[in-house]
């Protein structure tokens, strides 16, 4: 038969289980998570108004409020169009390293390495 003059297909007619009033099959709710099964709350990067220069030890890692844990990083921003103007008007480049930083005590900072100056600075921290 050519192409188009098929008939098409009808699904069979939907037989419904004895004494069913609605083709919907029933369904049963779950109870809702207990505690131990829900999400985490969604963490939150606090944002310091001006990002806080801290000093490094003698193998260059910052120095923080307890010894430090872990780093994850780096994400590196870079560029001249987001950067301050120098005394001439032009674009001073910027060239950061963001890394987030757990120490022992459990804080996790929000910080970066400015290449340009070689200091560190605490952008911030996540709750």
């Amino acid at each position: 038969a050519p192409k188009g003059s098929e008939s098409p297909r009808v699904p069979p007619p939907m037989t419904l289980p004895k004494g069913s009033e609605s083709p919907r099959p029933r369904m049963r709710l779950a109870p809702p998570p207990t505690r131990s099964e829900r999400r985490p709350p969604r963490l939150q990067r606090r944002i310091l108004p001006k990002p806080v220069a801290v000093g490094s030890d003698s193998a260059g890692a910052p120095c923080l409020s307890s010894p430090l844990k872990t780093m994850r990083g780096p994400h590196r921003v870079s560029g001249g169009w987001w950067g301050k103007l120098d005394a001439a008007g032009q674009s001073v480049a910027t060239a950061r390293d963001y890394y987030y930083a757990e120490v022992e005590d459990g804080t996790i900072y929000w910080m970066f390495f400015d290449r340009r100056r070689e200091c560190w600075f605490i952008q911030g921290r996540v709750d």
